[in-house]
């Protein structure tokens, strides 16, 4: 996650091997963008993630080999996976073959967001600019509908636009995602934190950021806890309505330094991440923290302005807390914790993930998508709308390799394994910490 101090701004590490990718960048079918934003570090599980389903391998292997410069160090060698795993290699062959297999057999061309999708976006960008002149109005009708209209559009699309699953062209992915997303959360940092942090070692202590944002609660069993942790129910209820705005705080106390080349060096919760999207960031935080809550005030007065400012975010961070947090938070997601049982790359990424309601496209769509979890971790870039009737096509695929998807039938069951998970680790902690002396079972 971090940079590799000894890599040059204009290299990038795959697969073990170091590249200079520069002269490359304007060509890159993917964009610059998240080129740019993978500078210095080794970026092999965006690069298997994002490629998966490609049809042009003699191409990539073709452009690799002209800008490789030499093997990585061991000092280099960050990524937790074994990439020279042969069943690794089997099961990529197999889930891109049984994916492209299924589009086929459906007649669908694409697997980005389809027409249905696209036109439902379209509505909800005008009902929301109605509900916008309600709500500036003092309607407090508008004002929850606005929270709800938060998670499916802004949260919607800073999430797939910046996984590049709606359009064909990332360019409109990620105007998509700075437009319409960032009331979600500042579309740079996102990206950091979500799309390389999280989906590159999800649930790994340390390395997923996602897991930073828990203050005061433990999500794992081994650690040690102490008294404050017979408070412990309290938390979930705060952070839930906090959820909306911690990350985008968090996003406020970052630096920016240019290295030796100039680019921009953006240091966030003690990471470095190479960035040239500051300035998107600056107006974004400034649409967020000064023009909106300035035109509350003026239309509503400074009481009623601070109310409306926070009714939309805590009916967002509630949902988006629920939506978020019962799919790793709990003990199944935890099953190959410190890889108790594989380096693999695919295994750990359907280990990490409880999903539920998999094949309802209801559930799917009040979910952004994050129902099937585990799918999306391993297709990330495959629009939600297609994991419905994916789901099948991946439980088989899961049955061959003798991986066990953890499911549940409803959101209700996966919430209540969130909260027993959390209350099991945390009562757990507190008697510890209460009692030294005495032993408690370790569950895995």
């Amino acid at each position: 996650m971090k940079s590799v101090e000894s890599l040059k701004d204009d290299e990038w590490i795959i697969r073990g091997k170091v590249y200079g990718l520069s002269a490359f960048r304007k060509t890159h079918p993917g964009g610059t963008f998240i080129l740019d934003a993978n500078r210095r570090r080794d970026c092999t599980e965006l690069f298997e993630s994002y490629h998966l389903l490609s049809s042009r391998h003699d191409y990539i292997s073709t452009t690799l080999q002209k800008y490789y410069l030499r093997d990585e160090t061991q000092q280099e060698s960050q990524s937790p996976y074994d990439w020279n795993d042969p069943l690794y290699h089997e099961m990529k062959i197999d889930l891109r073959d049984s994916v492209k297999a299924h589009f086929v057999e459906k007649q669908i061309k694409s697997y980005k967001a389809s027409n249905a999708y696209l036109s439902m976006y379209f509505a909800f960008i005008v009902s929301a600019m109605v509900n916008l002149y309600f709500y500036l109005n003092g309607s407090y009708v508008a004002a929850i509908i606005f929270g709800g209209l938060l998670w499916v559009l802004s949260s919607e699309a800073m999430h797939n636009g910046t996984h590049y699953a709606v359009f064909k062209k990332p360019t409109w992915n990620l105007l998509y995602a700075k437009v319409c997303g960032f009331y979600h959360c500042l579309s740079s940092f996102w990206f950091y934190q979500h799309v390389i942090s999280h989906h590159s070692y999800t649930n790994i202590e340390g390395k997923d950021i996602d897991l930073e944002w828990h203050h005061g609660l433990y999500l794992e069993f081994e650690k040690d806890g102490d008294a404050y942790h017979q408070y412990w129910g309290i938390l979930p209820a705060l952070l839930s309505v906090l959820t909306s705005l911690t990350p985008i705080m968090a996003c406020l106390k970052h630096e920016v330094v240019l290295s030796p080349r100039g680019q921009e060096v953006v240091k966030f919760i003690g990471v470095e991440w190479r960035s040239k999207s500051y300035y998107d960031v600056v107006l974004q935080s400034a649409a967020l923290f000064i023009v909106m809550p300035l035109v509350l005030v003026y239309k509503l007065g400074v009481l009623k302005a601070v109310l409306f400012y926070a009714i939309p975010r805590l009916i967002h961070g509630s949902i988006y807390y629920l939506f978020s947090q019962v799919s790793h938070i709990n003990q199944p997601s935890f099953r190959n914790q410190e890889f108790k049982h594989s380096k693999n790359f695919l295994v750990h990424q359907i280990m990490g993930a409880l999903d539920y309601a998999t094949t309802s496209r209801l559930w799917g769509f009040l979910s952004i998508g994050l129902n099937n979890q585990a799918m999306h971790h391993v297709l990330p870039n495959v629009h939600p709308c297609h994991y419905p009737q994916l789901s099948g096509v991946f439980d088989e695929f899961c049955t061959r390799h003798n991986i066990q998807r953890a499911k549940h039938d409803t959101l209700w069951d996966a919430a209540q394994a969130h909260w027993n998970h959390l209350s099991d680790v945390n009562v757990k902690a507190y008697f510890r910490a209460m009692n030294p002396r005495q032993e408690t079972r370790t569950i895995t």
